[in-house]
């Protein structure tokens, strides 16, 4: 689950805009702030490119107030991006037998924690408001995975064992990101590949 929150610095608005970057990430950091010390991915964006034509659609004024709006707070705008994980075990991704994709995702499960950062911000200068937050509907989400998790003992046939190994299969083995078991809150990539080379090594040693 995504979501967004955006932060204003007054002393720059009005200020000049920084046209040298286009949709820059200027930090990413991993946070422990939850009741549950569950780790999550926090973003900071600056809101140029493609992110400012997105963020713009949420202003609550005319078209016109929000040109002249923006023209004001963009240069003063820090956007905040928080990445859950998903390690409750509730979500589930099913195709259905009429082909539709089902996705069952009980957002209860999950504590929000937008407004625990809210005062960090206002330490550090910016002003921040937990009702202009947007949180993304399940399903709105950049990857998915995990719809074929590894197990020590699988008991179906949509598991792997802890090789990439299909379940009821002999020879059948699994090496992409559907085999991730607790999701991290985003960018699988590393722990793809990562574990793409490990089923790859397993698969040579099992033919020696």
């Amino acid at each position: 689950m995504l979501s967004y929150l955006p932060f204003v610095d007054p002393l720059k608005i009005g200020g000049a805009l920084d046209k040298s970057v286009y949709s820059a990430v200027m930090l990413i950091a991993i946070w422990n702030g939850g009741p549950d010390r569950v780790p999550m991915q926090l973003a900071l964006y600056s809101v140029v490119g493609s992110l400012r034509s997105d963020f713009l659609f949420d202003f609550p004024l005319s078209a016109r107030g929000t040109i002249a709006a923006a023209k004001y707070l963009t240069p003063a705008i820090l956007l905040a991006q928080l990445s859950y994980p998903d390690a409750t075990g509730s979500s589930a991704v099913r195709l259905a037998a009429d082909g539709r994709l089902e996705i069952r995702r009980r957002d209860g499960d999950q504590v929000h924690l937008e407004a625990s950062i809210v005062p960090l911000f206002r330490k550090l200068g910016y002003f921040g408001a937990i009702r202009l937050c947007r949180r993304l509907p399940p399903g709105n989400s950049f990857r998915y995975a995990g719809t074929l998790p590894m197990t020590a003992a699988p008991t179906t046939r949509y598991q792997t064992h802890t090789d990439g190994r299909l379940s009821g299969t002999r020879a059948i083995y699994i090496a992409d990101g559907s085999t991730l078991s607790p999701l991290p809150s985003k960018n699988h990539t590393f722990t793809m590949m990562a574990n793409a080379m490990r089923v790859a090594d397993c698969v040579w040693r099992s033919l020696e």
